[in-house]
């Protein structure tokens, strides 16, 4: 069950610069080709080192939290931190890595859609769909692995959406002064 847990105002007034800079800097990834592959994913690595930052303060700054929630928050914004900085010392690593796994997650993504769309309990006009966007998924996976470049550019676009998400929440709760908890105290 959620609740709204009310937000102290130097946290909603910190949200709201770090929801924009993540916009700003998420967008900038984007619009700038000319920065080269490796600038848009040090932007993102920033990006993503403040938005950790942000959960971090979240965490500590929040007593009206549930104890479960702060530290669902300190911990999942240690991660993301520690994986902006992993990307921003090693960026090349990184990348490989990150399209590595979208790879796989697209191959898997697949073979679960054309299983669903096999299975017995599934016969209905979905599955036509499901078999189709199944084989589609690991078409692409296959074309990610075969084509790491153009996995590169999948990967700065996922991470762009997710960041420009991120922001406008952030923003949101800024403003509304309240943050949605998932816990109960």
């Amino acid at each position: 069950m959620s609740q709204e847990i009310v937000v102290p105002m130097w946290v909603r007034l910190s949200q709201i610069g770090i929801g924009s800079l993540a916009i700003i800097l998420s967008i900038l990834a984007v619009v700038t080709p000319q920065i080269g592959p490796f600038m848009a994913i040090a932007l993102v690595a920033v990006t993503l080192s403040i938005v950790g930052i942000e959960n971090i303060i979240t965490g500590f700054a929040t007593p009206s939290l549930s104890k479960k929630s702060r530290i669902i928050s300190i911990g999942l914004g240690l991660v993301i931190l520690g994986f902006g900085i992993f990307t921003i010392s090693n960026p090349e690593a990184s990348v490989k890595f990150m399209i590595f796994i979208i790879a796989i997650a697209l191959l898997i993504n697949g073979a679960v859609r054309i299983i669903r769309s096999r299975s017995k309990n599934e016969r209905n006009k979905h599955q036509k769909f499901q078999l189709i966007a199944g084989i589609i998924s690991i078409a692409l996976g296959i074309f990610v692995l075969a084509a790491p470049e153009i996995g590169f550019y999948i990967l700065v676009i996922v991470i762009v959406i997710a960041l420009i998400i991120q922001g406008i929440e952030l923003i949101i709760g800024g403003i509304r002064g309240k943050r949605m908890g998932m816990f109960k105290k």
